[in-house]
């Protein structure tokens, strides 16, 4: 269904592609996608054999800037391994590096004198869907 706007006024409308039906369901898609990102969480539970689990539920958007961000530190942690001469998968140096992002934080913050507590620090946001 095709439906047509007109100003008052003039008499001219202006004819519309999308149906009411599209933009209802665009709208409905828009607060899908508000509600989902309002649940966005981290996660962590016990494991087996000493290991255990951690993971975040966010938005694509996150994802997609955690993922591509993680690779980055992933690729530069690679070429310290080799230089020091350490034998670990591509996997097993981004659970390292997902493991240490929050001591890494920290750490940056700690090391500046500059940032007060009250001060805004920087976010590394995860983006992990399982």
């Amino acid at each position: 269904m095709v439906y047509r706007i007109e100003d008052k006024r003039t008499g001219s409308g202006t004819g519309c592609t999308g149906s009411r039906s599209e933009q209802t369901d665009a709208a409905a898609a828009e607060q899908r996608h508000a509600d989902a990102a309002a649940e966005r969480r981290t996660c962590h539970r016990p494991g087996t054999g000493g290991m255990g689990f951690a993971g975040a539920v966010l938005t694509a958007e996150q994802l997609r800037t955690w993922s591509a961000s993680l690779d980055e530190l992933e690729r530069t942690e690679r070429a310290g391994d080799r230089q020091a001469g350490i034998d670990r998968t591509a996997d097993q140096r981004r659970a390292d590096l997902f493991a240490a992002l929050p001591a890494m934080v920290l750490a940056g913050r700690a090391g500046n004198p500059d940032c007060a507590s009250t001060d805004i620090v920087p976010t590394i946001v995860l983006n992990v869907y399982v």
